[in-house]
């Protein structure tokens, strides 16, 4: 990104800022309105969603309530009395009579709650029901799977939308299942509801059109078979069973997508109203606002081009000039200088560029008196490197090693002359690699073991490879060995051994440079350890 950035015009950078603080500038403007406007209309639908939430409640409350009212009415009435009692006693010679006793009652459940769609009461001596249905024989009460609910629940049950068993219309219904509190044992109460009746008391009071209501159940499934599109798009999701079962929907769920509310009915506490209106199809009424910030914006950034076209024409001049006078510099004519009349900025800018041009020239004759001195520093140190004592036993060495014919020692020794004083130099720096260093000495070493033959051995001993690597001071070790050669092994004729270690102690490289010569003692020259450090 940076490169790209370097890679840009003046010009182009000029234009791109006009452009980005026109769009900042504008779409700050237009967002904020459209924020603005959209939380409003935002607020307004949620409010008006739990209103319309509310009412509906309150509504399916009250139809859930009345078919509660009407069986217990039916439970009061003489006719039912009547018909436990022969229950009780185990008698079914009366039931013909009981069940026509009871056909009045159906009907008055009925005409009171018309989304009771039938009703079953299921007794040890038979089932009484509305005798305008036609019950399914097949299917036994204490056989079924709502039978099996109540007996799980020990209390009433509401049971969600499913296909009758017990009459031969299998219409789709919600079901209520009381067990009357009763001497009597297995003695329930059917109330079989619409499905159909139910989902037109929801959308009653559904005047949204893009808003839709559902009624689940704690766990997060559906009471009524028929489910909502929008319901459809956001019912697999974990988060929303999770917090429907908590009793609450937290708006910022599914991404701001959606907008929730929540109602838990009263009759029946394991259901509740959920309601889903769609966010884009709220705002969809604010795209104008959008459109309005993209036009604007797009007649900015036209004007801004043309702005900018105009002024940058204005201000590059004085730039041009220096530009023509930095592409002399660039054909080494350093004695051009830039000129301007004006005193704003890029007048000042040249003015700089002149003294520095200045100061390159003199930097050139400086340099060139730099290197004339560092080529006599260069021969001055390799002087002071070399000491003549060595340089004497060495030369008088290959000399008397020549006069005798070995010339094979004499061309080793002086490969290995040559190769010291090349690595004492290091191209004149003063830092060099370990590797090179324990080279440099060992090519000292070699020549001293030339010129005081079987007097010393030698090992260089490196922990690991990688050390070999790690920035040292050059020279650093030939004086250590150089003084084992020259004071360590003073007394010896034989027998002498230097032991040169690299190894790493973290966070430290330890290098240890060891003899069996002569030692200090107090102040003594004394024998020496193995072990000693030289």
């Amino acid at each position: 990104m940076q490169k790209w950035y370097d890679s840009l015009s003046f010009h182009f950078r000029i234009q791109a800022a006009f452009v980005i603080l026109i769009i900042l500038a504008v779409s700050l403007a237009g967002g904020g309105a459209y924020w603005i406007a959209s939380d409003i209309v935002e607020s307004n639908a949620a409010r008006s969603g739990q209103e319309t939430m509310n009412t509906s409640k309150q509504v399916l409350d009250e139809r859930m309530r009345h078919i509660v009212v009407s069986v217990m009415t039916l439970m009061f009435s003489d006719a039912f009395k009547g018909t436990i009692r022969d229950v009780s006693l185990g008698d079914s010679s009366q039931y013909p009579a009981h069940l026509s006793a009871m056909q009045p009652l159906f009907a008055q459940i009925k005409l009171n709650e018309p989304m009771a769609e039938s009703v079953l009461i299921s007794t040890p001596i038979g089932d009484f029901y509305d005798t305008a249905q036609v019950r399914s024989t097949s299917v036994k009460f204490n056989e079924s799977d709502p039978y099996r609910r109540v007996q799980a629940s020990k209390n009433n049950v509401w049971i969600a939308g499913h296909e009758d068993p017990f009459f031969s219309s299998h219409k789709r219904v919600v079901s209520l299942v009381i067990a009357p509190t009763l001497d009597v044992s297995d003695v329930y109460i059917i109330v079989n509801v619409l499905e159909s009746s139910l989902r037109d008391v929801l959308r009653a009071n559904l005047n949204q059109t893009n808003a839709d209501m559902v009624l689940v159940t704690h766990e997060g499934s559906e009471v009524l078979e028929s489910v909502p599109d929008l319901w459809k798009e956001v019912e697999l999701n974990p988060r929303l069973a999770s917090q429907i079962a908590n009793g609450h929907i937290d708006p910022a769920m599914m991404k701001n997508q959606y907008i929730f509310n929540y109602a838990g009915l009263e009759v029946n506490k394991d259901w509740a109203l959920v309601s889903i209106q769609k966010r884009s199809e709220l705002l969809r009424q604010l795209n104008r606002i959008k459109w309005l910030t993209i036009s604007v914006a797009a007649g900015c950034i036209c004007v801004a081009l043309l702005v900018s076209r105009m002024l940058m024409r204005f201000l590059l001049k004085p730039l041009q000039s220096l530009r023509i006078v930095m592409k002399r510099v660039e054909n080494n004519d350093l004695t051009v200088r830039y000129e301007s009349r004006s005193s704003d900025e890029f007048s000042r800018l040249g003015d700089r560029f002149n003294r520095m041009l200045d100061e390159i020239s003199n930097l050139i004759e400086k340099n060139k008196q730099v290197e004339a001195d560092r080529s006599k520093a260069e021969v001055k140190a390799l002087q002071a490197q070399i000491s003549p004592h060595f340089l004497y036993n060495t030369l008088n060495t290959i000399y008397w090693r020549n006069q005798m014919g070995q010339n094979g020692d004499v061309g080793d020794m002086v490969l290995a002359l040559s190769r010291m004083f090349q690595l004492g130099l290091n191209g004149g720096n003063e830092m060099t690699t370990l590797e090179k260093e324990l080279e440099h000495l060992e090519q000292y070493l070699h020549l001293q073991m030339k010129c005081y033959e079987e007097l010393f051995a030698y090992e260089i001993l490196v922990e690991e490879d990688s050390l070999l690597q790690i920035p040292v001071l050059k020279l650093m070790l030939q004086p250590l060995v150089e003084n084992s050669i020259l004071h360590g092994f003073k007394n010896k004729r034989s027998g002498g051994m230097i032991r040169v270690q690299v190894c790493a102690i973290k966070p430290h490289v330890v290098i240890t440079v060891q003899d069996n010569g002569k030692g200090y003692v107090n102040g003594q020259v004394g024998e020496r350890l193995e072990t000693g450090t030289g």
